[in-house]
């Protein structure tokens, strides 16, 4: 078989990503147990209020993030005509092309090397984390991971041409954004990236320039925009307890609040977990096993940049023991541009350095290939449609890959890339399929409440230990197009959900329990 081009290869790379990251999207049920459903109920209360400055949690005042990212999903919403799981969903989807682009454009600009720059940006969007979790599920981390990237590429753009005005006025432009959707981080890694530059520059004076300090005060002036909005609307709500709620929502994670024995376990752990999560790309880490990495690195600014940039900010969140491996994401390229280099341009083909994960890579794709052809004979798959053509297709279509990637080594990363995405098919059809009976039960029972409670007021119980109920309050709101608020009890026709610690010495008559992640079994009641 003769050998597609690269251009060819991207074309199919991107197609397969497409139709492998948006099948499932409207299938998969609501995550009522993960952080998903949060910023789901957030977006439904504004846009069911009618609200867009004040995000709310069951109609109560929410500070632990700004409203940028509720904005977004609004507007999807909106340009879905409702409330759909798709729409919720597909920002993180555009957010892995963007960067995808991002890091194809940086790259290819800094380094000349297009087949580089298009490796760096397959490996970011075929990780294991992107691969088989993240792109699932209406998450805000891959959306802000874009900003923060781009943020941090044009200190060293901007900074390498020496247009301060540029580097200070967009980034710090870049810098709200990012603050408007996650709050904190975002200026910590505009401030950490700025030294790194300016200590590998040694250029110290620029932070302390004009120009950096009109980049602050445009940073300040956007965001008191919104506060002097957001407070003259909500005139309850002090500033002291919404920012020492977003305060809390970042040293809340660090050693402040675990205490030294556990970062220290966890600065150890940390970087082992990262080679399973980003996986199977970490492998070519062995690219950098030489005694020259250093000076070699050095040799090329714009990677040392990486590299630096990487490694500092990669610091808050390696002495930070509640980290998940979602918070990276704005990081990744810059380590994966760095591993790739090494590997592609600092590694000769013959060099045991990269013929070693290579050979892992491909041999475990052909044992995965040879395995697809036994799924049929698995039990969990036989109930769903064309089990068999489908294992067989997969099979087939990962053996071309494999095929291809061990004939053309120059290419062999592009073919691991483009058979990962072919596995997350096979991950898309048999797997997901089976997956998700706790959050169906949940919907049905967000079913049955809407329908038991129609016509009549509905309230959480305020002294009701709920745990995480954002996901069926997400699925209750949206079927009632009403904000199901927490309350006293106040109003003898209304429902409450309530526990039964709550419910302790009041008369009232339950009809219906349910299930609340981190909760004890809740009840749908009415007192007497």
């Amino acid at each position: 078989m003769k050998q597609p081009s690269i251009r060819t290869l991207v074309i199919i790379a991107v197609a397969l990503l497409l139709f492998a990251y948006l099948s499932p999207l409207g299938k998969i049920p609501l995550d009522t147990r993960g952080d998903e459903s949060r910023r789901a109920l957030v977006t439904a209360e504004m846009v069911i209020s009618g609200d867009y400055v004040t995000p709310t949690l069951n109609g109560q005042p929410y500070f632990n993030k700004p409203p940028l990212y509720n904005w977004i999903i609004a507007t999807f919403f909106y340009l879905a005509g409702g409330f759909s799981l798709f729409a919720l969903r597909l920002p993180v989807i555009l957010a892995v092309l963007a960067m995808g682009w991002a890091i194809y454009l940086f790259v290819k600009k800094y380094t000349g090397n297009a087949l580089l720059a298009i490796v760096s940006a397959l490996v970011f969007a075929t990780n294991g984390r992107i691969l088989i979790y993240d792109t699932l599920f209406g998450l805000i981390d891959l959306s802000f991971a874009v900003v923060v990237y781009v943020m941090m590429m044009l200190v060293f753009a901007y900074g390498e041409k020496k247009k301060h005005w540029h580097l200070f006025l967009i980034t710090y432009i870049l810098c709200a954004i990012a603050y408007l959707m996650k709050g904190l981080p975002g200026p910590a890694h505009l401030a950490i990236t700025l030294i790194v530059y300016a200590v590998m520059t040694r250029n110290f004076k620029m932070l302390f320039s004009i120009q950096h300090i009109a980049g602050i005060l445009l940073f300040f002036g956007l965001l008191g925009t919104y506060y002097a909005v957001y407070f003259s609307v909500n005139k309850e709500v002090t500033a002291t307890a919404l920012f020492t709620k977003l305060l809390s929502e970042s040293t809340d994670r660090t050693v402040v609040k675990y205490g030294v024995w556990q970062t220290i376990v966890h600065f150890f752990r940390f970087p082992l977990t990262m080679l399973y999560h980003y996986a199977p790309w970490m492998l070519l880490l062995t690219a950098m096993i030489r005694k020259d990495w250093l000076r070699t690195l050095h040799s090329h600014p714009f990677i040392a940049f990486n590299w630096w940039a990487f490694l500092a900010n990669f610091l808050l969140y390696w002495t930070s023991p509640d980290t998940y491996p979602r918070y990276l994401f704005p990081f990744l390229p810059l380590l994966f541009t760095v591993v790739c280099w090494f590997f592609v341009e600092q590694t000769s083909l013959q060099n045991w350095r990269r013929r070693i994960p290579e050979y892992i890579l491909v041999a475990v794709l052909a044992l995965i290939a040879i395995a697809l052809l036994a799924v049929p004979f698995v039990p969990q798959v036989q109930h769903l449609s064309n089990y068999v053509v489908k294992s067989i297709a997969l099979a087939l279509g990962l053996s071309i890959c494999v095929y291809f990637a061990y004939r053309h080594q120059n290419l062999r990363l592009v073919y691991v890339a483009i058979a990962l995405l072919v596995i997350r098919v096979g991950f898309n059809w048999f797997v997901i399929e089976n997956r998700g009976a706790y959050d169906r039960m949940a919907a049905a029972k967000a079913d049955s409440i809407t329908a038991i409670t129609k016509g009549a007021p509905l309230y959480v119980l305020d002294s009701a230990d709920r745990g995480n109920l954002d996901g069926t309050s997400f699925l209750i709101a949206t079927r009632r197009n009403e904000i199901l608020r927490i309350a006293p009890v106040k109003d003898s026709t209304a429902f409450y959900i309530a526990d039964s610690a709550s419910l302790q010495g009041k008369n009232y008559t339950t009809y219906l329990y349910f299930e609340s992640y981190y909760a004890p079994m809740l009840q749908l009641v009415k007192f007497k």
